[in-house]
């Protein structure tokens, strides 16, 4: 059933490599009124943050506001909902990562969506993740975690932002790549996470560097490593994964910008170069780069190929694992 997901997702790039006459006019007249960017988690966070920097850009670049519409909840599914009720005309825009289309689809047994039912536009960011311990754990270094996890025998927790999102999925990875003994304890996103970890009722968390870089910086919690091929220029002390002696570990996310299946190909291409333009823009490369993310655009079809590998590659890690949120 995944796989004919996936043709479903590379459909619509492929429908927009043949665009009429009639088609492309569209894009002579769009956008000619307000624009709804839909996002998947409540204020305050990084997807958030990221869609208002890209909202007030565009809404200069376009001349029409791009109003943000938060719709948390569901995993994600009930911005996803919000999107396919919307008409596919480009004026409904939903910034994801890779839980609705590259995760989920291989956690539940039945969404409440259909993953196929989107048109991906661009890619807008990476993003890394990090390993934080509480400033009193007596680990230094991942080595140090592992070997503390051990004597703990299965009563060393860790948290997630929920079950299956990339928090949890990159926990499990290192406890099958390294035998740590863990306990996994989910949460309704990173917040309330971050919290027990800094209380100490949780000695364990992974979470994307933008969203742990404050609490590392003031002291509060021990960054152990990084999951990017490179150290950040935000955390240079920081050492990566590989160089802590786990070569094959590797977690990362992205950001991107889908609309419905069947917007006209014209006003995909629209949207694509008001993205790639605004995201070029030095100050919101600069922002980008202060929250600890990369800037990275993409054409629909290499967003598309982005999806459908993560997909692979995320599935696989939770068929192998047994993870379900069911």
């Amino acid at each position: 059933m995944l796989t004919k997901t996936l043709r479903l997702l590379v459909s619509p790039v492929l429908v927009s490599l043949m665009c009429s006459a009639p088609l492309a006019a569209l894009a002579d007249t769009y956008p000619s009124k307000p624009i709804r960017l839909l996002v998947p988690y409540p204020p305050g966070g990084t997807t958030d943050a990221l869609a208002r920097q890209l909202g007030a850009r565009l809404t200069t670049q376009l001349k029409q506001t791009v109003l943000v519409d938060n719709r948390p909840g569901g995993s994600s599914s009930i911005a996803v909902q919000a999107l396919a009720a919307a008409p596919a005309d480009g004026y409904t825009m939903l910034i994801v990562d890779p839980t609705a289309f590259a995760i989920n689809p291989s956690l539940y047994k039945k969404l409440p969506y259909d993953a196929g039912e989107i048109t991906p536009v661009s890619l807008l960011a990476r993003f890394s993740f990090s390993l934080l311990v509480p400033a009193s754990s007596p680990a230094n270094s991942v080595r140090d975690f592992v070997a503390y996890s051990k004597t703990k025998r299965d009563q060393l927790s860790f948290g997630s932002s929920g079950a299956g999102t990339l928090t949890h999925l990159g926990m499990e990875m290192l406890k099958s790549s390294s035998d740590a003994t863990m306990v996994h304890v989910p949460y309704r996103g990173g917040a309330p996470a971050m919290t027990d970890l800094l209380s100490g009722q949780i000695e364990a968390l992974m979470t994307d560097l933008a969203f742990g870089l404050e609490y590392v910086k003031s002291g509060r919690v021990k960054a152990l490593a990084i999951t990017s091929g490179k150290r950040s220029t935000t955390l240079p002390n920081v050492p990566t994964f590989i160089e802590a002696g786990f070569p094959n570990f590797e977690v990362g996310g992205w950001f991107g910008i889908v609309v419905r299946k069947n917007t006209p190909p014209a006003i995909v291409t629209a949207i694509n170069a008001a993205l790639r333009e605004a995201v070029a823009q030095p100050d919101m490369s600069s922002w980008i780069a202060s929250v600890t993310l990369e800037p990275a655009t993409s054409s629909p079809d290499e967003f598309a190929r982005v999806i459908r590998d993560d997909a692979s590659k995320w599935g696989k890690v939770i068929k192998d694992l047994g993870i379900s949120a069911d």
